[in-house]
C-alpha cells in the first residue's frame, strides 16, 4: 500500500530525530565500565588526625610479582592505573620522619631487603614518568617482612590503630611492608585548647573517651 508522502515526511523526521537525539546522548554522557584493577579509598582516624588513602588494586594472577611484575631498584606508583595518594589532616611521623599535613603522591623503590616510600608534594602527578625528584616532601624506609601465604590483591591500609598511632601497611603476594606511624595530637589539642579560651571555638566533651 502506498504511504501518503506528508506521513512518510513525518515518519522519516521522527526517525531521524530519534537518530541524533541518541547521538547526542552518547556524545555527552561516559560510559563506564569496570577497571581491571579497582580503585579503592580507606579512611582512617588515628588520634584525632584523619588519613586518607587512594589508590588501585592490581591482582597477582599467579604472576611473580616483587622482582618480576614490579621490578626491584625502580620506581613504582605502588598501585595501578595512576599513582597512590595519601592524606593527612595534621602532621604524622613515619618510622620517626616528620611528614606535615597535606596531601601527597605516593612512590615507592622495593628491593629485596629495603623499601624506599617518597612522598611527593605534587599530588596531581598522573604516572611514575613525570615523578620529579625535586617535589619530595620525604623519603622514608622500611623493611619488607615474608608472609606465609600469597595475597592475591594488592593491599594498602592501616592496622594495630591504637590511640595516637597505628601501622601503615602494603601488602602484595607475599610481601608485607609495614610502617609505624604516630600522630602529632600534642600540637593539635594544644591549637583547639587556645582557640577555645580565645571564644573561637568549642571543647568536644568526646574527645576524653
Amino acid at each position: 500500500m502506498r504511504q501518503h508522502p506528508r506521513r512518510f515526511r513525518f515518519s522519516l523526521l521522527a526517525t531521524l530525530s530519534l537518530g541524533l537525539a541518541s547521538v547526542a546522548i552518547a556524545a555527552n554522557e561516559k560510559i563506564e565500565f569496570p577497571q581491571v584493577s579497582q580503585r579503592a579509598n580507606v579512611e582512617q582516624r588515628v588520634g584525632i588526625t584523619d588519613v586518607e588513602i587512594d589508590y588501585s588494586r592490581p591482582n597477582k594472577n599467579k604472576r611473580e610479582i616483587f622482582g618480576g611484575l614490579v621490578p626491584f631498584n625502580k620506581l613504582w606508583r605502588t598501585g595501578a592505573n595512576a599513582p597512590t595518594r595519601i592524606s593527612f589532616s595534621g602532621a604524622v611521623k613515619l618510622n620517626d620522619k616528620e611528614i606535615p599535613a597535606g596531601e601527597y603522591a605516593l612512590f615507592t623503590i622495593p628491593t629485596t631487603n629495603e623499601w624506599t616510600i617518597i612522598f611527593s608534594k605534587n599530588a596531581k602527578v598522573q604516572s611514575a614518568a613525570d615523578y620529579k625528584q625535586e617535589d619530595d616532601a620525604a623519603r622514608i624506609t622500611a623493611r619488607p617482612v615474608a608472609l606465609p601465604s600469597a595475597v592475591e590483591t594488592f593491599t594498602i591500609g592501616l592496622m594495630d590503630v591504637n590511640g595516637a598511632a597505628a601501622t601503615l601497611f602494603f601488602e602484595w603476594d607475599q610481601t608485607r611492608v609495614p610502617v609505624q606511624l604516630r600522630t602529632d595530637d600534642v600540637e593539635q589539642i594544644s591549637k583547639q585548647l587556645e582557640d577555645a579560651a580565645a571564644g573561637t571555638t568549642s571543647l568536644d566533651p568526646q574527645v576524653a573517651y
